[in-house]
């Protein structure tokens, strides 16, 4: 994913929560920045959210990373599609360089799968 956390914006009760102060002013997140003690919990919550009961089929998810298992080319393309769609729709945007489309074996939390 793009930019991970900072994709998820931040409730506005919680804004002034992460203010800081800098020589230029005081600042505000309003969405989630890298170092929050609950943002991987938040972040990952949300994809999973945004990918429903595709979690319990076809896509495994940790973090950013995000696995469509399928049999054969044609069905991960469509299954590609589908994710893609859903997380483009709930406001999810990838980067494009650290995407691997349509692989056998992958690299995944130093296993290879």
């Amino acid at each position: 994913m793009a930019s991970g956390f900072n994709q998820i914006p931040i409730h506005p009760d919680s804004i002034e929560r992460t203010s800081f102060i800098t020589p230029d002013g005081q600042y505000e997140y309003l969405a989630m920045p890298f170092g929050l003690r609950n943002a991987p919990s938040v972040f990952q919550r949300a994809v999973v959210k945004a990918l429903g009961n595709l979690t319990s089929t076809y896509v495994v998810v940790y973090m950013d990373d995000v696995l469509i298992i399928a049999n054969h080319p044609k069905e991960a393309l469509e299954r590609l599609k589908v994710v893609l769609q859903i997380l483009t729709d709930k406001g999810f945007s990838l980067y494009a360089k650290k995407c691997s489309f349509l692989k056998q074996r992958v690299g995944y939390l130093g296993f290879e799968v």
